[in-house]
């Protein structure tokens, strides 16, 4: 089905997004809601933070889903790294690697950004948390049960109806998060609006391999003249380095 890859490629920069927004490292953010500060507050704490996102995609009124999957996202300083069903990305202070496995290719760039304050921080991708707060114009709490409160975000415009979010105000992380997608999508023919529950699990906060950072994993040699490793001989290789 042609929205399921789409939407695949979407979600991977709109948690991108997400995780990066959280994880600024120069908050000066000043916000009507307290929750979403010490939210903030709390994810820029962590020197170390990895976890788990498990991706639902359905269909309006349907009880099935029209996809789901896994994804993992590691970060520690001002490393990155996350990895799909078919896709890898990573970033370290020298360099930035995607690697596609459904096309079986590998690219590597140099990372001209600077270090900054423990955090990658991207132009296209990266907003504080004050700038992101005012991106929406209503605010609301929905329920609060237990330690869990849940958010509902109406957007100014873009692609999204809604945002619904779900706060654990114990342990300071992400529940869960719900994407209203405003356009309608063909969906066995049929115009469906569609959303996204993105649930977080597995948080860790220390104890990362720092391994997982290393473009060594990939590729041997030094920029410029990298060359893949063996179990990736049937890729290839785009080197941006130079």
């Amino acid at each position: 089905m042609q929205v399921e890859l789409r939407y695949k490629r979407r979600l991977a920069l709109v948690l991108l997004y997400g995780f990066l927004c959280l994880c600024a490292g120069d908050v000066n953010a000043q916000t009507p809601k307290s929750d979403f500060e010490r939210l903030n507050k709390h994810y820029v704490s962590l020197k170390q933070l990895g976890y788990e996102a498990h991706y639902t995609l359905y269909g309006e009124n349907m009880v099935k889903p029209l996809e789901s999957f896994e994804m993992v996202f590691k970060r520690a300083g001002y490393n990155f790294y996350s990895r799909s069903v078919d896709e890898e990305f990573l970033i370290n202070e020298r360099y930035v690697l995607f690697v596609d496995h459904e096309d079986k290719e590998v690219v590597i760039q140099k990372n001209v950004k600077k270090k900054q304050a423990n955090a990658p921080t991207f132009q296209d991708l990266t907003l504080y948390l004050d700038s992101l707060i005012s991106a929406y114009s209503k605010i609301e709490l929905l329920k609060g049960v237990g330690d869990v409160k849940q958010y509902r975000l109406i957007p100014l415009g873009g692609i999204y109806e809604k945002v619904d979010l779900s706060i654990d105000t114990k342990t300071w992380f992400l529940r869960d998060m719900t994407l209203y997608f405003a356009e309608l999508e063909e969906v066995e023919d049929k115009p469906v609006q569609v959303h996204i529950k993105v649930e977080f699990k597995n948080y860790v906060t220390s104890g990362l391999n720092m391994g997982v950072f290393s473009e060594l994993n990939y590729l041997s040699g030094s920029p410029g003249v990298f060359k893949l490793k063996a179990n990736y001989g049937n890729y290839v290789l785009q080197d941006e380095t130079k």
